[in-house]
């Protein structure tokens, strides 16, 4: 199998985007500049040593990984940018109005008072 150039400038470049994900989300966290980035900087060099060689491969269909998109999409959603949500998740409109639909059902069920109609036993 031949590698494109595209795919070897990827690799060539994953462990330092690796670092800035990890040091972006420090930072976030509230750890300084030059501190998340040391710190993103050695959390690579480790996974380098562990996996060196291991192919990893990411599943499209994980679980967390798609918890983890409905609950971007309902937060980001805002009822006029769909389209937005569509491209940048790769989902149909259609799944973001379900997504949409079952969560507000899901609020609607949780905060509705319940009650037993039927006669007491004796």
């Amino acid at each position: 199998m031949k590698i494109r150039s595209q795919q070897i400038r990827r690799r060539n470049t994953m462990l330092s985007e690796l670092a800035e994900l990890i040091a972006e989300e420090m930072k976030r966290l509230g750890i300084a500049g030059e501190k998340a980035t040391d710190s993103a900087g050695r959390v690579v060099y480790q996974l380098h040593r562990r996996w060196a060689g291991i192919v990893l491969t990411f599943p499209t269909k994980d679980d967390l990984v798609q918890q983890r998109i409905k609950m971007y999409i309902l937060e980001r959603y805002d009822g006029t940018n769909a389209d937005e949500l569509v491209r940048e998740f790769h989902v149909t409109e259609r799944y973001i109005y379900n997504l949409v639909q079952e969560h507000r059902r899901s609020k609607i069920d949780k905060n509705q008072l319940k009650f037993d109609l039927e006669e007491p036993a004796d």
